[in-house]
């Protein structure tokens, strides 16, 4: 099964006016103690003018960036889980993300058969606008643990290396960074536009690295 293709972009955050405005937004939670996803509407703000001439050339138009991570925490195990968003009053799958690590580390991602374990749905409540990405949990909400599941494959994190992952597949991301806290960015598309993972493929296959 095929999960992810390394692509022959540019670091996608711009410049360091950029990521400056990124780290901003998570200081003001780091402030308040809490761990994160947060979400960056009006991508072309943020993206390599190059980037953005490469999805227009495409037909793509991005639709949000999500950040990742945890304040205050240089160690990170996120749970494990299945991209969804809330879109159209019910929860939709979320095939894919274009993730880019910012901060050096130690991160490796890893998909899970998670066999006849349900998936377990938030609550619609917890949907919020602007779109948000949230998860199908297995066993319980928030669960961290693995260990009754079948590994598939993983993925060492590259620095700066854009990264098409497959988001539809439970999947975790453990990590270790030297800095204050892992930035990860992870540039999302409207399901209504890209709609699977084989789709996502084949429009970003003359990008993917051999």
């Amino acid at each position: 099964m095929l999960l992810y293709k390394e692509l022959n972009f540019p670091c996608p955050i711009a410049s360091n006016q950029q990521i400056a405005k990124i780290l901003a937004k998570i200081n003001f939670l780091k402030q308040q103690d809490k761990s994160y996803t947060t979400i960056l509407t009006g991508p072309e703000d943020y993206l390599h003018p190059d980037l953005l001439d490469i999805f227009k050339s495409v037909g793509v138009v991005p639709q949000f960036i999500a950040v990742f991570g945890l304040t205050n925490s240089q160690i990170g195990l996120s749970t494990l889980h299945a991209d969804i968003t809330f879109k159209n009053n019910k929860w939709t799958k979320m095939p894919f993300g274009i993730n880019c690590d910012l901060t050096p580390g130690d991160a490796i991602f890893n998909w899970w058969d998670t066999g006849d374990c349900p998936g377990l749905y938030p609550d619609p409540a917890e949907s919020e606008f602007p779109p948000q990405v949230n998860g199908i949990h297995h066993k319980t909400r928030g669960n961290k643990d693995t260990s009754d599941f079948k590994l598939i494959d993983s993925y060492k994190i590259k620095f700066k290396q854009p990264v098409l992952f497959r988001t539809d597949v439970p999947h975790q991301i453990s990590y270790t960074t030297s800095v204050k806290q892992r930035v990860c960015i992870s540039i999302r598309f409207s399901p209504d536009d890209i709609a699977t993972w084989e789709r996502a493929l084949e429009i970003f296959q003359p990008f993917a690295k051999e």
